[in-house]
């Protein structure tokens, strides 16, 4: 979905679809390694999954972001419009991450 936004032109005709999908991002990784934690570390207490969930997924959004700069810099794409940019993404996917882990604690035991 992202490569048919990004050859229409939907990122810069709607700006915010860039925020929500970094959002969507991180909450469905977020959700995915929660989970997998839950499967094979089933002992940990609830605190050290929620931190090990928000930890990996902003790891895995700075190797996304590591990604989209090589491709900018490798392959001439214009992936990144910036540090700002950058740095949004990051803290918006760490977001999506943190309702994900927190919001879902409230509600299932681990």
């Amino acid at each position: 979905m992202n490569l048919i936004f990004l050859s229409q032109g939907f990122y810069e005709k709607y700006t915010y679809l860039d925020d929500i999908f970094h959002f969507l991002g991180g909450s469905s990784i977020a959700f995915f390694i929660l989970q997998c934690i839950s499967i094979f570390f089933p002992q940990n207490n609830t605190k050290v999954k929620i931190a090990l969930t928000i930890l990996i997924t902003f790891t895995i959004a700075v190797l996304w972001e590591g990604m989209e700069f090589s491709s900018d810099m490798l392959l001439g794409t214009q992936l990144q419009m910036g540090t700002g940019d950058t740095v949004l993404d990051l803290l918006i996917g760490t977001a999506g991450a943190l309702c994900i882990a927190l919001g879902t604690s409230k509600f299932v035991s681990y």
